[in-house]
Order: structure tokens, then sequence, then C-alpha cells
């Protein structure tokens, strides 16, 4: 033992102090062992318990435990297996807090062992980058990289996967991954879209030609993104499905090819194969001088054809509809401030359910009428319809205190308003029909135009006769003579009385609105798909389904090829090989 010497002078200093009874023997141990532990420069920790250290490599199962006859230490089995060095994976740490093991799975060393322990798992790591052990996937990895790819694919959020995997250790599965850090389930969710998209880029590759479809949004974060879509052909099926989305800076034409461009080149995809171009109809896309088809066509894809989706069209076509109409403007509007005012408030929509089960009405809430989705209006003026009765009666409960209220319930409780409902639904339940058909994957090309032919006669039978929807309403409606009134019959709907109601001014009014709407419908239906555009479909259609074939259209390739066709540069080789070249690469 060494301790300091004014410590030992004491000491010595107390052995000669004359005493009757000799002590020495007796007190110097007792001295000795508390100068040793004070003295003793190597601190000691204290290990926690087994049940602790237990239930921590539950949670862990990297985690190993080293001890000898002084200490406890901690180690990790990822770090040493791979040889990532510092103490996790050497002689480990005399530290054992949950808190340092919490620290270890967030730091460097850690992720990289566990990012090398996915990919040797998952067979991506080959013999010459890890002579160890590569094998097939294991049942663990196979079991959590399923777990993971069905939240991928349920869109569910990443902080359920311990859920979820506690859950199925409990219903017997096999299953030691826990707490597994956003860093690793990231790295397993590439290693998964990576699989898919090679598989994805082969069949592209291995068809002669396809097409994509593309389109700008903005994200939850107000970023800019360019999403892309692509059609090829797989055993002689087409086959749509989604290739990539990526970060736009605007919104530009020459921004969004160099996306394009940058995407389809990083995939190992062949533009000049791109055969077809589908967009909206903004003048970023469509341009005929800068526009991106045009961009497209003259610098990557001299075959590209670009066309402006037709559904798109349609929904265009009836929203010109609506704002050249005063009238089904303020509809729209008017269903607009409904949706705001009857979500902000639990309490109303609670007052809306209980209103609906008294009435015998089915439990429908209010939907909001999208404007950039298509059709949007007409989910919210069917769940109007359905609900119409206890929604007179919610907004009339309300009206007394709210002036929002108060506005809604006069606007919804006309007899005009009624009518204008049954209309609604009408005339755009047949219009989601025709957009629906026209999206129909299976669309055959000569189908457009009686398609389009069938849905505006529909309209124009509208004119002079009521549909389901506006029959049933009028059915629904009421005419009584309340006792102190002397004058005309008033409209009830279901108990509620329906305002500003004059017989023979309120029809005709009515009538007037339903015409100018149905015409206006029809005009811009046929302007916006035009009957040119119906006639290069027939001809299309004539060419790739030659059962269809009659001498009355002897004209359908020239027609196409005056619409598509590109002026060519033709080469001859010294080898006499003849070359031909679009003029547009010739040109560039």
């Amino acid at each position: 033992m060494s301790c300091s010497k004014p410590k030992q002078r004491k000491i010595d200093t107390f052995y000669r102090v004359t005493s009757p009874v000799s002590s020495q023997c007796v007190i110097q141990p007792i001295i000795e062992d508390i100068l040793t532990f004070v003295c003793k420069s190597k601190k000691t920790h204290t290990t926690a318990l087994d049940a602790t250290i237990k239930s921590w490599c539950k949670g862990f199962p990297w985690l190993s435990v080293t001890s000898d006859t002084t200490d406890v230490r901690l180690k990790c089995a990822l770090c040493c297996k791979h040889k990532m060095g510092g103490k996790w994976a050497t002689e480990g740490v005399l530290n054992i807090q949950k808190s340092n093991i919490e620290r270890h799975c967030t730091s460097r060393e850690h992720l990289d062992a566990e990012r090398v322990e996915i990919k040797k798992s998952s067979g991506i790591i080959s013999e010459s980058e890890n002579e160890d052990d590569v094998g097939d996937l294991s049942k663990q990895d196979l079991f959590l990289f399923r777990t993971i790819y069905c939240l991928m694919k349920s869109e569910t959020p990443l902080n359920r996967l311990d859920t979820i995997l506690e859950l199925q250790r409990l219903n017997g599965v096999d299953l030691e991954y826990q707490n597994l850090s956003w860093t690793t389930v990231s790295e397993i969710q590439n290693i998964i879209a990576d699989g898919f998209t090679k598989d994805l880029v082969s069949e592209i590759n291995s068809s002669n030609f396809y097409a994509i479809l593309i389109d700008e949004s903005t994200d939850i974060r107000v970023s800019k993104r360019l999403s892309i879509c692509v059609r090829y052909v797989k055993n002689g099926q087409p086959v749509t499905t989604f290739l990539a989305s990526t970060e736009i800076s605007d919104g530009g034409a020459y921004t969004v090819v160099g996306a394009v461009h940058s995407v389809i080149l990083s995939l190992g995809l062949d533009l000049t194969k791109c055969v077809s171009l589908a967009t909206d109809g903004a003048s970023v896309m469509m341009g005929k001088k800068t526009g991106v088809g045009v961009q497209m066509k003259a610098k990557f894809s001299p075959y590209m054809t670009q066309t402006h989706c037709i559904a798109h069209r349609l929904n265009l076509a009836i929203g010109d509809a609506i704002k050249k109409n005063e009238t089904l403007k303020k509809f729209k509007q008017m269903f607009e401030t409904l949706y705001h005012f009857m979500s902000a408030s639990t309490l109303r929509i609670n007052k809306l359910k209980a209103v609906q089960d008294i009435l015998n009405e089915p439990e429908i809430s209010i939907k909001e009428p999208h404007s950039i989705r298509w059709l949007g209006l007409k989910k919210a003026v069917e769940a109007v319809y359905d609900c119409y009765g206890a929604l007179l009666v919610t907004l009339s409960s309300f009206a007394c205190d709210n002036p929002t209220a108060k506005g809604l319930h006069k606007y919804f409780s006309t007899y005009k308003s009624a009518l204008l409902i049954g209309l609604m639904m009408d005339i755009h339940t047949e219009l989601g029909v025709l957009s629906c058909e026209l999206q129909r994957q299976s669309l055959v090309f000569s189908d457009v135009y009686p398609l389009l032919e069938g849905t505006v006669g529909k309209l124009e039978y509208m004119k002079e006769h009521d549909g389901n929807g506006l029959h049933e309403m009028k059915d629904s409606i009421e005419f009584k003579t309340q006792s102190d009134d002397e004058g005309e019959p008033k409209p009830f709907y279901k108990g509620e009385s329906l305002k500003y109601y004059k017989k023979g001014n309120s029809d005709s009014e009515f009538q007037a609105v339903k015409n100018d709407y149905i015409d206006s419908l029809a005009r811009n239906i046929k302007k916006r798909i035009s009957k040119v555009d119906c006639n290069v479909l027939c001809s299309l259609g004539l060419l790739l389904e030659p059962a269809s074939y009659s001498t009355e259209c002897d004209n359908a390739v020239e027609y196409v090829a005056q619409m598509y066709g590109t002026h060519k540069v033709t080469k001859k080789t010294v080898e006499d090989v003849v070359i031909e070249t679009p003029y547009l690469m010739v040109m560039n």
C-alpha cells in the first residue's frame, strides 16, 4: 500500500502514543483498510441488477454483457462482428446506464454496423465485399422486411413499427428485432425501393416503347414536386405505374424538362423510346414554342406525341360552365362555406348525426367540394342530398347564435336551392360516369366519341325531363296552407319551410338556370374535346383494331400521319445502309 507522506506521518505519530495496552496489532489493519479505500485511484462502478440487464438485452438484441471479478462491461455484438472500432467493439464500456445504450444506438459506428448487417442479410454485399457468411435472407430478416413493406404499402407511420413487431411476437412469430433506429428503417426502405425499381426498369427496357405522365404538386412542406408515372407494354398488355417523384425549384418549363431528363437517365431508361407525354393543360406543359412537350420532343424524344389528359379536359369544361353562371358559382361557394362551418366544430357534427338518427337519414358527413379533384363537387352535393332534412334542422338550431349558420340556413332553406341540389345530383352523376369511363385503362379509342355524344344527349334530355334526383326532391317537397296564411300554399321539406317561393316565377327561374347550365356544359365539352380530336382517336382505333375496319375510313392512315407525322432526313452510308433521322434531331 502506498499513500502520501503527510498521512504516513500521522500514522507513525499515532503509533508512538504511549498506551497502557498495546493496540497496534488491532487498530492498524482497520486504518489500512480505510486509507486504501480513500486513496484508491481507480473508480469502482456499481453493477445493475441482473433482472435490469436482462430486460435491456431483450430491448437491444445486439447488447452483450461481460464480467470478471471486479467489473461488468457492456459490448455491442454488431460492432464487434463488423470490427467497427471504439470501446463498444473492443474492451467494452463501464458506464452501465440505459441512456448510454440508447446513445450508442444513434452513434455512427453502430449505424454503420447495422447498415452492413442489413445489406449482408439481404444479399446485396458480394463475396468480395464481405468474405464471411452472406447466404440468403433469414426468416427473421424476411419477417422484418415484409413488415416494413406492409407499412410502406399502407402508408402507415413508421413509429408504429415497434408496436406491430410486438404484436407479431405475441402472435407467436419468432422475431427479435426491437427499437430499430430511424436510419436503419430508412435503409431497409431504400433497399426495398431499389429492388422494385430495378424490376420496373428492367420491364420498361424490355418494352419497345413507353409513355410518361407528369404532373406537379406541393407537398406538406410546401415544396414543389414533380410526379412521374410510366406506361409500357408487358406481355402484350399496357401497364401503368408510378415511376418517381423529384423536388423541383420552380414550375418553369426548363426546370421540368431538366428534372424529367435527370430522373430518366438516372434510372437507365432510353428517352428516345418515349413516344408519348401526358400532361395537364397548363401553358407550361402545352406551350407551342417552349412548352415541356415541345422541348422534350426537340431535345430527347423525336417520336413523342403530347396528350392533354382527356379526364382533365372534362373537369375544366365543367369548371368553366360553373364559373360563367352566377347562380351556380354562388352554389359552389355556399357548399365550401358549409363544409368549413360543419368541420370546424365537433358539437355541430354530433348535432347533425343526432338529427340524422331521428329522421332516419343515413349518417353522412359533409364533404368538401375540392376544386383540384376531378368532379369534387359531386360528392359534396351527394352528401347534402342524402341528409338534406337533417342539415336544415341542424343549421336552424345554430342560426340564432351564429351569423354563419344563419346565412347558410337562409340559403339552403330556399325552394330554389332544394331544386338545384336535385339537379346537380343528376347532372354530376352522369358526368362522373363519363369521367370514370374516360379513365378506364381498357378504354378503346373508338368508344370515346360515342361516350361523349351519349353524355351530351342525356344532358340535353334533362332540359325537358327531370332526372331521378330532381324528381325525388320534388316528390319530397309538400305544399301546405297554414291556418294563419290566406295566400298560396307554401313548400315544406320534412317539416322545414322552404322560403322565397313564388308560384310560377320560381319554377321558371329554375328552368332558365337549368337550361343555361346544360347548354354551357355541352358547348364546353365539345370545345375541350373537339370533333377533330375524336376523329384522330377513331383513326387510331381503326389502325389498332383491324376487326373494326371499314371502307368508309380508308384515309385513317393518312389522317394519323398528318396529325403525328414527322419529317425525316434520309442518308445512305458507305455500306449502303439507309439511316432515317427525324428532322428535329438534325436541326439540333
